[in-house]
Parts: structure tokens; C-alpha cells; sequence
């Protein structure tokens, strides 16, 4: 289940869960490119903890 709370349906709560998540990913890696490569790690850390957790 999505740590979002959203008052819609599952399918509507999913697809809002799943931009999120991109959203945080390319927003991530984004700054972790931007940054050094030796940043990466950390960066993929903090992505994997702030995740929707989606099913």
C-alpha cells in the first residue's frame, strides 16, 4: 500500500503513487549526477527510503 493517502479509488491511488515515485527518482538521480558519482550511493539510499511503497 502507497504511504499516500488519497480519498480515490485503488487504481487512481496507484497511478498517483507510481508518478510520485518517478518523480522522486529522476529528481534523485538528477542531483546525484549534478553532484559527484561518489554521491550516487547515498543518493540511491535516500530514494529507496522517501519511495511510495507501492504493491
Amino acid at each position: 500500500k502507497c504511504w499516500l493517502s488519497f480519498d480515490v479509488n485503488s487504481t487512481g491511488s496507484d497511478a498517483i503513487c507510481e508518478f510520485v515515485e518517478l518523480a522522486l527518482r529522476f529528481s534523485v538521480e538528477t542531483v546525484a549526477t549534478a553532484i559527484d558519482a561518489s554521491f550516487f550511493d547515498l543518493a540511491e539510499l535516500l530514494r529507496l527510503e522517501t519511495a511510495p511503497r507501492c504493491n
